[in-house]
Parts: structure tokens; C-alpha cells; sequence
């Protein structure tokens, strides 16, 4: 089941389909391979756990409704569009 992810500002910025990322608009950005995200050409680009998505530098860049792993502090949600 896909799932959106909010970015920290609490919006609706891409979707987790399980083994892959697409964004809003529904272009693929990211491979899923156990909890590491790559790129199309196989770069490393960061990490997810407990519903939270890292950069490659431990920055949260976003996270979905379910999460139970930390954030700095919670956005407000913009809602699912």
C-alpha cells in the first residue's frame, strides 16, 4: 500500500510505494533496498527507519503518517491531497 511522505514542513511531497519513491507528480525518484534509498543510477542518497526518510548526511528530509521514529520537532500536516 502506498504511502505519502511529508516533507518538514508538513507537506504531501512524495509517495512510498514500497520499493520505490515517486514524487506528487508521480515521477520515480528513489529505489527502496531494505531500509537504503538510492538514486536511478545506483547512488546512495540516505536512509529510512521507523517511517523516517535521512539524507546521507542523518538529516531528516521527511516522514509518513505512521511514523515512530524521531523527528526534531512534528510539522503540522497539510493533510493528503
Amino acid at each position: 500500500m502506498a504511502k505519502w511522505i511529508f516533507n518538514r514542513n508538513g507537506r504531501a511531497t512524495a509517495i512510498d510505494c514500497g520499493d520505490a519513491i515517486y514524487d506528487s507528480n508521480g515521477y520515480f525518484r528513489l529505489w527502496v533496498f531494505g531500509r537504503n534509498l538510492y538514486e536511478m543510477h545506483g547512488y546512495h542518497v540516505g536512509w529510512t527507519e521507523c517511517g523516517v526518510f535521512y539524507d546521507s548526511q542523518n538529516r531528516v528530509i521527511g516522514f509518513t503518517l505512521d511514523y515512530t521514529g524521531h523527528l526534531p520537532s512534528k510539522p503540522g500536516i497539510g493533510g493528503t491531497p
